[in-house]
């Protein structure tokens, strides 16, 4: 995955430069955490010094400013969505949302104005853009509750 991530936003996209993407690669092999999501977040913050939350409990996005001390400061809410879930960025700036209680995606813009909406066949769990021009959305969905998952019981994943 580190590898794709570099090709796509080093070199395809140069977002970053290849001794930015090696240093945040470093830092974050140092933290707790699944390291793709940890370099995701380090790399967000390397080109816009901003950091967007799908805050599932709180059914919005939250977008911080990240200071120099890396301290999260000036949270906006800016979308209010049925438990979001996994996101990604398009071209725009706008954020692709995987929505648990709606078994949708939608787009939001920076606004908060809900551009396109997907339904998908259960759960929005997670979204990703790929594809050669990195305009295809990849969408995961689960047919599954919460009660369900509480129990331990598994989800039916589908694509």
């Amino acid at each position: 995955m580190m590898g794709i991530m570099q090709a796509e936003l080093q070199q395809k996209r140069q977002w970053v430069s290849k001794e930015r993407f090696i240093e945040g690669l470093s830092v974050v092999s140092m933290l707790p955490g699944a390291t793709v999501v940890q370099l995701g977040i380090f790399l967000g913050y390397a080109r816009s010094r901003n950091l967007i939350v799908a805050e599932s409990n709180g059914d919005c996005l939250s977008e911080f400013e990240i200071g120099a001390d890396g301290l999260l400061t000036s949270r906006r809410r800016f979308a209010h969505i049925g438990e979001p879930d996994g996101i990604c960025l398009d071209r725009e700036g706008a954020v692709w949302v995987g929505a648990f209680k709606e078994d949708v995606v939608v787009r939001v813009d920076r606004d908060g104005n809900i551009t396109d909406r997907i339904p998908l066949p259960g759960r929005g769990v997670a979204c990703a853009l790929g594809g050669e021009d990195g305009r295809t959305l990849f969408c995961i969905s689960a047919q599954t509750t919460h009660e369900a998952l509480r129990r331990g019981d598994r989800a039916r994943e589908s694509i």
